[in-house]
């Protein structure tokens, strides 16, 4: 999932699926030079990619 200064975007989207309990994913986050930068959680099954420009 790519990220660009939509926090409350990634956050919906990652507690939608933390509440799907009849699946198992790894999730790829990728944040290309959000600016605040994003803030990811600390979940298993997430992980995180921060391009710094």
């Amino acid at each position: 999932m790519p990220v660009f200064n939509d926090q409350a975007g990634l956050n919906k989207m990652l507690k939608s699926l933390e509440e799907e309990k009849t699946i198992s994913l790894d999730i790829i986050v990728v944040d290309d030079g959000s600016n605040p930068s994003i803030d990811f959680p600390d979940s298993i099954g997430i992980h995180k990619i921060i391009l710094k420009v």
